[in-house]
């Protein structure tokens, strides 16, 4: 019969070869996705360019209050008229005919 194993040794690795892995791993991933970055650090830049990054990261900090007060307004009888009208409207441009207006617009 087989012996029980007691005793299991971990292989250590030090802290710089662990962090140069992860770093190969990140650099891999970026090369990879190349397009995907650029386009997200594009996107981050106008974020931050017209001020509504820090509107974003202000409202995610402040999370559970942000919802609060989104679900209060839109409960409010006005605001709920606004909502239904705006999907009223979308609904009825998914209705219209695009070879039809394009007759429209040429005129």
């Amino acid at each position: 019969m087989a012996k029980q194993i007691t005793n299991i040794k971990r292989l250590s690795v030090d802290e710089e070869t662990r962090r140069q892995n992860d770093l190969n791993e990140v650099e891999a991933a970026i090369a990879d996705n190349k397009e995907a970055v650029l386009e997200a650090i594009t996107l981050t830049r106008h974020l931050h360019d017209k001020g509504l990054l820090a509107i974003l990261n202000g409202a995610l900090s402040q999370g559970e209050e942000v919802l609060d007060i989104a679900v209060k307004e839109i409960n409010r009888p006005q605001n709920s008229r606004v909502i239904e009208n705006g999907v009223g409207l979308a609904m009825l441009l998914g209705t219209l005919d695009v070879d039809q207006l394009k007759v429209l617009t040429k005129n």
